[in-house]
């Protein structure tokens, strides 16, 4: 079955600026489901080069298209 997520590019700009300036090489994108409190979003970890700890940012919310 195919998930789809969809989100806006700027939103995704902006992560992957910040990650780039944070210095992150590799991220974990998991996409999480909506339920009644939360929308279907993206989610994303990292780890960094002198950390063996996960570093979570922000999740881009999906958005519909009319």
């Amino acid at each position: 079955m195919i998930k789809i997520v969809t989100i806006k590019v700027s939103e995704l700009l902006k992560t992957a600026q910040q990650l780039s300036n944070d210095g992150i090489k590799y991220v974990n994108i998991d996409e999480c489901e909506s339920d009644e409190e939360l929308p279907k979003c993206l989610s994303f970890a990292a780890y960094s080069d002198d950390s063996m700890y996960e570093i979570d940012y922000e999740e881009i919310d999906h958005v519909e298209i009319k």
